[in-house]
């Protein structure tokens, strides 16, 4: 077997080879022998897809007539023969730009780094100064796009917004500035610009279901952060124009609420004192104390997000305290894993774990790495966050509604009744007790002795684990 080839462990039938070109000429012939190894690195978002290769410098030939620039253009991809099922399959890697040129010797090798971006690199290198009036996220996308000559995917709603400062920022760093106001994502790929809502893709159907045998050498880790979970967001902004401090809330306890500013109320005390004579009274002084909102945060026992940010309106805080209350919660509970390599799943994806207990569920996949070696094998690590309970308005998730046994969903606010929570969910687990009061429905694992694992929403109850059916309505 040459060494562009690579078996997966023991079985001999497996086989990937590269496919490659460089400046739109085929280089797989030139490539394929001297291939130690091919990274593909697919992040869902934030950074560019890259590709690094590995090569044998037999000859020299890599450093002489060979030799790549920076800037010249990759095209790769790969064909997997023997890998699940019969015949073969290709992954397309993309177009991608030469970035990183490295050689060692002893024996020499070349490494290879490109990026996946426009072929225009002003997009990453040029700053710009410049004040987007009465535009649109989509809209924004839309012209950096043309201007680098890519096509655009536009995967979300339509986000207006009144004014927006780019400030000596590249149109990249500026545009994902703008993406992250409002938890959107931005990806580039295969010269395309990718702005989506992960919540889209979220609802897509899962490509593949992954049991713990798929792990290779039982090669997985599972993590669940409380640090993560939020069942609230409050975003604080100033209407400078009508002099007023705006605190949104979204979520448990919903709610709109505004006091004068600081200069507003510093006015209307001057004019008051110009008529008067008087100086304030101790009333207005505790009235202008208690509309700061430290007390709200101290007395406040729900677990609540909150957010100072720009806003052009009490419609537009809600629009960002929802995105970044959902984006917040997408990192309860993560895994990550290495595969066989699977040709469909991709980043984006969404796939299912099955067979795992607690750790069963619907899965996003923020980043997938493959990695073909000849000397260990073609193999794709992931790296996935469990999709959770999603928040679209001010009272869809804290409605309370009665439902019958066993009709409960993750992301019910229920009455807990008082009792005992176990540490997990199966039979025998060490209980404790636990006040009644409202909780969240945090997840559920049917068939087991404790089957619903619920979270205190306020200061009442403090229930934090799994609970028997029957103990909460």
């Amino acid at each position: 077997m040459n060494a562009g080839r690579a078996r997966q462990g023991s079985s001999a039938g497996r086989r990937a080879s590269l496919r490659i070109k460089i400046n739109g000429k085929n280089a797989s012939i030139k490539a394929g022998p001297y291939v130690k190894s091919v990274t593909y690195e697919d992040p869902a978002s934030g950074d560019s897809d890259t590709l690094d290769l590995e090569l044998h410098n037999v000859g020299m030939k890599w450093l002489k007539k060979w030799a790549p620039e920076h800037g010249d253009d990759v095209e790769a991809g790969v064909v997997f023969r023997g890998f699940g099922g019969k015949g073969k399959f290709a992954k397309n890697f993309g177009t991608f730009s030469v970035d990183s040129v490295k050689y060692k010797g002893n024996p020499i090798s070349l490494t290879m780094g490109a990026i996946s971006q426009p072929a225009t690199t002003g997009f990453t290198v040029t700053k710009k100064s410049f004040t987007w009036k009465n535009a649109s996220v989509h809209a924004i996308a839309s012209k950096i796009a043309k201007r680098y000559g890519c096509k655009l995917y536009y995967k979300a709603e339509e986000i207006k917004l009144k004014s927006i400062e780019q400030n000596d920022q590249t149109d990249s760093d500026f545009l994902k500035d703008v993406c992250d106001k409002y938890s959107l994502k931005l990806k580039v790929f295969n010269n395309k610009i990718i702005v989506y809502n992960p919540s889209v893709y979220e609802k897509k159907k899962a490509v593949a279901t992954l049991t713990r045998s798929s792990f290779l050498g039982d090669d997985w880790s599972y993590d669940s952060e409380l640090a993560g979970y939020y069942l609230a967001c409050e975003v604080s902004y100033t209407d400078s124009k009508a002099n007023k401090d705006y605190k949104v809330r979204v979520g448990v306890g919903a709610s709109v609420s505004a006091t004068a500013s600081k200069n507003a109320t510093k006015k209307a005390r001057s004019k008051k004192n110009k008529k008067t004579k008087k100086k304030p009274s101790a009333t207005s002084k505790t009235k202008a104390k208690s509309s700061s909102g430290k007390a709200t945060r101290q007395t406040d026992t729900v677990r609540c997000l909150y957010v100072s940010e720009e806003c052009s309106s009490v419609a537009d805080a809600k629009k960002k305290a929802v995105a970044k209350l959902n984006e917040a919660n997408r990192a309860i509970e993560t895994l990550s894993g290495t595969i066989s390599v699977n040709r469909k799943i991709f980043s984006c994806s969404t796939i299912r774990i099955k067979g795992m207990g607690i750790i069963d569920g619907k899965y996003f996949v923020k980043k997938s790495t493959i990695k073909i070696d000849p000397s260990s094998g073609s193999t794709q690590a992931l790296d996935l966050y469990k999709i959770p309970q999603r928040y679209t308005d001010d009272n869809k998730k804290t409605k309370k509604t009665k439902k019958k046994s066993g009709s409960y969903s993750v992301g019910d606010v229920v009455n807990f009744k008082g009792g005992t929570h176990y540490v997990s969910s199966y039979k025998g687990a060490k209980g404790l007790t636990a006040k009644a009061g409202p909780a969240k429905i945090s997840k559920i694992n049917k068939g087991s002795a404790h089957p619903y694992h619920l979270i205190h929403t306020d200061g009442k109850s403090n229930v934090y684990g799994w609970v028997d059916s029957g103990t909460f309505s």
